[in-house]
């Protein structure tokens, strides 16, 4: 999907209900009031993403192949044991860059009807991305830690390219490029401007 940078939401926008989006530690609003109802502006947190309704619907999908994968071929219990992109919510990604090779690691908290992956500018920059109309991959991290790797990757010029080589749990402000901190957050202008 394309990057889209984001620092505020409705819950409205992102079709979570408010005892969800509780769960996950948003309580308060821009304004310091509990959040009760769908319409208050919230300030996402740094590695909460947004991702396209048509992603998630994907990933679940994801979800009930790594389930099998992991009762079948490891003998082992499912790990998501998710039938709909609501039951999705809160489990981790990694985004991931072309051309780069550390994921970074997001929670999902909702859904757009866009084709656009919302997440704040130092998750995007934290890819190594401006998001200037770039187009990122994204991942469910028990994929990446199951599934990957370095001897599926070849050997050839490019080869250890587009995989997650590394992964980064934690964004890291101060490491962000410096446009990701290039933006202003206001309620209003002064009709001056």
């Amino acid at each position: 999907a394309t990057n889209s940078p984001l620092t505020h939401f409705k819950p409205s926008w992102i079709g979570t209900n408010i005892e969800k989006l509780k769960e996950f530690g948003y309580t308060h609003d821009i304004d310091g009031n509990e959040i009760t109802n769908s319409e208050q502006i919230i300030e996402l947190k740094m590695q909460d993403v947004i991702i396209p309704v048509d992603s998630g619907k994907y990933l679940v999908e994801t979800c009930k192949y790594i389930d099998t994968e992991l009762e079948k071929f490891y003998g082992k219990s499912k790990f998501y044991n998710v039938n709909n992109t609501d039951e999705l919510l809160g489990h981790l990604v990694i985004g991931l860059a072309p051309h780069t090779s550390v994921g970074i690691v997001a929670r999902i908290i909702g859904y757009t009807e866009t084709h656009v992956c919302f997440g704040t500018p130092n998750w995007h920059s934290a890819k190594r991305r401006d998001a200037d109309g770039d187009a990122d991959s994204i991942m469910l991290l028990m994929d990446a830690l199951l599934n990957f790797s370095r001897q599926f990757l070849s050997d050839k010029i490019g080869g250890l390219m587009d995989a997650p080589l590394l992964i980064q749990p934690l964004v890291l402000p101060h490491e962000s490029q410096p446009q990701a901190h290039n933006l202003e957050v206001t309620k209003s202008f002064p009709l001056e401007f």
